[in-house]
Formats: structure tokens, C-alpha cells, sequence
């Protein structure tokens, strides 16, 4: 029945809005947000899927994965969002030729109930998508359909309250224009931008061959800032212009953009041993103490404000996300020797990003039980690497002429290793992202690495010539955040066109060596049937 159906939206609404809710009481609210999942679940949700709408049923998945990203469950967000995504592709709301047809002949209310059906469609799908790169980056996952395959396009920069008017324009949506520009959904349009851009990295460095062939390659980067630089430059222009300013700390405030902002950034290299000391290792430093910084400003602001909840600060996927800036961030200081930094590791907010990220994981830490072994991995971490030496040139003192014996340890003390390696399957099953799981394997177990004693002083200006040399076009082309006088301003726009994501021109296999005149198609015999009666 209708009643029942519907009655699964509403129990997921409020369960979602109690899981929330602050204070924490576990004897009554928790209760009731679990109660109330639990009865939207198996009461109601078979009365969904008993409806042949398939836009309900990717809409009740939504509400799932909503519920998912607040709670402490790594395996259940991946598979909900990985569902939702499927599910979309399933029901074909990816393709723009599987939209309900406009008849020009049809009447005007057929015509608004059928533009106004293909909105619902791109809203719903450009939402999953969302979702599924959110969760795929953060995990360093496939994702569920990727970009190159997607031809529908994104939904109407219009509010919902003015939805239905706008579909009985002749003109909406190709030449509609909102009369203000900025509406409710041109944040989520920004975050949509956001993630397209992400998706394309993701998309090269997850590739087979990124570390062997891809990793130097300086244009798929130069690329993807200059999309960056585009959008930052479109938010920061939006937000300028908009009437209204929303004082709540939620997915559309402009630190959230900023702090996805430098997640993209933070993207864009993977140290390594021997990366690391070059401007894979700065770059990467730069973005983590950005994204470290952003994110417990928020989280302070969002309980000293007298809000109710702040719901960003309170992510399961930012918990993650921290515990990769902030694991990332103490790699690179391991695995460069200080005679290799660059004045990028000196600055005095690389050890406030580091204190931040450990309050941050202790906040959580107290909301979810679950979380501590990352707090307790990530306090291990800051306490056995330096960020900073006494010396990093040879000096005897009081008799001790290895310069190893000032400027600091060789190796984590065996206690603490042992105790990270201890932690390593709950940290495995939380985190599920390979390149920081293997950072903490070798700031556990390996030595600090140390230059040849014979670098001496040219050894230091050397990386950073390299850095300045090989990064100054990136640098133009990722300015701060707050500059509104970026060229690129004048070159954007709400369409978002430029933002999709490139095919990655290594999937298109060269064809040179395969000249038609000398191929024979007859030659090329059928393969024969696969019969296992022979076996």
C-alpha cells in the first residue's frame, strides 16, 4: 500500500535525523535511531521494492547509504554505495538515450510531467554518483561505472520549490537561466564538479601501469589543476555573489569545498621511498596540513557555534580521510632526510596538522568505540617520527662522530612496531586504502632513510631546485583557495562542462601495427564451441 511504502522514508528521515542528533545518549537516542533503521528495514522496504519505480528504489538505497556514512562501518558504506551506483546502471539513468522522449506534440502538461520525471532521473543518478566517488576515493577502490560510459547530464541549477514551474517552460532546461544564478543546489552542483575531477585522478593513478609509466608524467596533473584552478575560482565567485550566506557548517559551506579541495590536491601524488623527497613528498605535505587544518577548524567551530550538530565534522568518511592526510603527512617526514626537506617542512603548521588530526581521531574516537585503534595507530605514529632534528650535517659531539647519533633514531623502537603490526587487521578492515596501509607497514618495520655522508651542504639546495624546476607550473595553476582575482574566473561557468573527466588516452590501444592490407579476416577461423562433455 501506499501508506507502507511511504512509511519507510519516513522511519529512515527520522532515523537518520536522530542518529544526529547531540547530545549522545546511548541509553535512549541511539536506541531509537536503531529502532526506528531496523523497523524501515524490514518492515517497509519490501513494500518499495514491491513498486515497479525503479527511481524509488535507487531513492530508498540513498536513504541507506545516508545512514551508512554516519555510522561506523567501512565494509557497509562500500557495498551500499557500490548497490546504488549498480542499481542506477541497472535502471540505465546513466545513458541520456534512456530518458522518457518529449513529444513536441504532446500538451503542455504531459510535456512539464515528462521534464519534470527526467530531473527527478539526473538528480537521483548525479546523487549516487556522487556518493560512489566519495566512497571509492576515499578508499582507493574501482569505481562502480566509469566516467567515459556516462552520457546523461547533469540536472537543473533550480530549486525544488520552483521545479514545477520552470518544467512548463518552453525554454527549460537548455535555455533557462535561474534569475539569481545562485540557488540551494549550486553547492551540490559544485560538489558534483568536485568529484568528476577526482574521479579522473583516481582513474589514472589506479591504473595498471601508473607507477611505471604514468607516476612522471607531469600533463595528465598540469590537467587536472587546471580544472581545479577552475573550480576553485567558480566557487569562490559564486559564493561571493550569493545573497544569502548559510551560517550552517554543512556539505555546502565553503570550507567543506575548500577541504574537498585539497583532498583533490592531496590526490594527485603518492609518495614512495624514493618519491618522497622530491615534490611527490612536498606537494604532498602542502595539502595534508591544509586538509588536517580545515578539518578540525570545522570541527571546533561546528561545537563552540551552539548548533545542534555538525553533521560534516562527524563523517565516517572524514574520520578516514583525516587518518590518511595525517598518515600520509608523518610519511613524508619519514622517508625524507632532513638534508632533503624543503622549507616546505619547516613551516610550524605541519605540527599543528598533526596535533589536529590526533584530536580529530579522538573526537570521533569517543562516538565510535570502533575508531580508537586509529587514534592509538596515528599517536604511535606522531610520537616515533620527528618532524623536526637537531642537525642534519655530521658533528662530533663529546667524542661521536656519526652524525646518525644527533639527528635522531634510525628505526621505530621495537615496542611501538610491534604494537602497530598488532593493530594492523583492525586497521586493514577501517581503512581499506592500500597506500596507507603500507605506509604505516614501513614506518613500522623499516629504517628512516639517510642520504650518503658524502652529500654534504649541495645536497640540500639540489631537491629544491628540482622542486621549484619541475612544480612552478602546478603551483601557478593550484593558487590559494581565497585569491577572486584568478584568470580563470572569467573562463567558467555553471554548465560544468570542462569538468568531466577526460578518457584516459592509455585505453585506447595503438592500432599502427595493424595494417588492414595485410590481414586476412577469412584466415581468422571460429574459435569452436566450449563443450565440458570431453573433459
Amino acid at each position: 500500500s501506499q501508506k507502507a511504502w511511504a512509511s519507510y522514508f519516513t522511519n529512515m528521515i527520522f532515523s537518520i535525523g536522530l542518529l544526529l542528533e547531540k547530545p549522545y545518549s546511548p541509553c535512549s537516542d541511539n536506541l531509537t535511531h536503531q529502532s526506528l533503521y531496523r523497523l524501515a528495514v524490514t518492515k517497509y522496504l519490501s513494500h518499495v521494492f514491491a513498486l515497479p519505480d525503479r527511481l524509488l528504489h535507487i531513492q530508498a538505497y540513498l536513504l541507506l547509504a545516508m545512514h551508512a556514512i554516519y555510522s561506523p562501518s567501512t565494509e557497509r558504506i562500500i557495498s551500499i554505495a557500490s548497490a546504488t551506483m549498480r542499481y542506477c546502471v541497472m535502471a540505465q539513468l546513466h545513458l541520456a538515450d534512456a530518458e522518457p522522449h518529449i513529444s513536441p506534440s504532446a500538451p503542455s502538461p504531459e510535456t512539464a510531467a515528462t521534464k519534470l520525471r527526467i530531473q527527478i532521473r539526473r538528480r537521483v543518478f548525479w546523487s549516487a554518483y556522487t556518493l560512489d566517488r566519495a566512497v571509492d576515493t576515499t578508499f582507493d577502490l574501482p569505481f562502480s561505472v566509469p566516467d567515459y560510459q556516462i552520457t546523461v547530464k547533469l540536472y537543473a541549477n533550480i530549486d525544488d520549490a520552483d521545479l514545477d514551474a520552470a518544467c512548463e517552460r518552453a525554454s527549460f532546461p537548455d535555455r533557462y537561466h535561474h534569475p539569481r544564478g545562485r540557488t540551494g543546489v549550486s553547492a551540490a552542483l559544485h560538489v558534483v564538479y568536485c568529484r568528476q575531477i577526482q574521479s579522473e585522478i583516481l582513474n589514472t593513478t589506479l591504473h595498471r601501469d601508473f607507477s611505471t609509466h604514468f607516476d612522471d608524467l607531469p600533463h595528465w596533473r598540469l590537467r587536472v589543476l587546471d580544472k581545479l584552478d577552475r573550480w576553485r575560482a567558480l566557487c569562490h565567485r559564486t559564493h561571493l555573489h550569493s545573497r544569502i550566506r548559510s551560517r550552517s557548517r554543512s556539505f555546502t559551506h565553503p570550507e567543506w569545498l575548500h577541504m574537498i579541495y585539497n583532498y583533490s590536491l592531496a590526490m594527485l601524488h603518492q609518495p614512495t621511498r624514493s618519491t618522497a623527497a622530491g615534490p611527490a613528498g612536498d606537494w604532498t605535505v602542502k595539502s595534508c596540513i591544509q586538509a588536517c587544518l580545515i578539518f578540525r577548524k570545522f570541527q571546533r567551530r561546528g561545537h563552540h557555534s551552539g548548533l545542534n550538530h555538525a553533521p560534516i565534522a562527524e563523517l565516517w568518511l572524514g574520520l578516514v580521510a583525516q587518518f590518511k592526510c595525517g598518515v600520509a603527512l608523518l610519511y613524508c617526514f619519514f622517508a625524507t632526510p632532513p638534508a632533503l626537506r624543503t622549507a616546505t617542512y619547516a613551516v610550524p603548521e605541519a605540527a599543528e596538522a598533526v596535533r589536529a588530526c590526533s584530536v580529530v581521531i579522538s573526537i570521533l574516537a569517543e562516538q565510535w568505540p570502533q575508531s580508537i585503534c586509529l587514534g592509538d595507530a596515528f599517536d604511535i605514529l606522531a610520537r616515533e617520527v620527528p618532524l623536526y632534528e637537531l642537525s642534519s650535517t655530521p658533528a662530533k659531539v663529546a667524542g661521536i662522530a656519526d652524525a646518525a647519533a644527533v639527528t635522531g633514531p634510525r628505526k621505530m623502537r621495537s615496542e611501538s612496531a610491534g604494537a602497530l603490526m598488532a593493530m594492523r587487521g583492525q586497521l586493514e578492515i577501517i581503512v581499506v586504502h592500500r597506500n596507507t596501509l603500507h605506509m604505516i607497514r614501513e614506518m613500522a618495520l623499516d629504517e628512516f632513510p639517510r642520504p650518503p655522508s658524502s652529500a654534504g651542504t649541495e645536497s640540500q639546495t639540489q631537491p629544491e631546485a628540482s622542486l621549484a624546476n619541475t612544480t612552478a607550473a602546478a603551483a601557478a595553476a593550484a593558487a590559494q583557495l581565497g585569491e577572486g582575482d584568478s584568470p580563470s574566473c572569467g573562463r567558467t561557468s555553471i554548465t560544468g562542462d570542462m569538468f568531466q573527466p577526460m578518457t584516459p588516452h592509455f585505453f585506447q590501444s595503438s592500432l599502427t601495427s595493424l595494417e588492414a592490407e595485410g590481414f586476412d579476416l577469412a584466415a581468422l577461423g571460429f574459435p569452436g564451441d566450449f563443450d565440458l562433455l570431453d573433459a
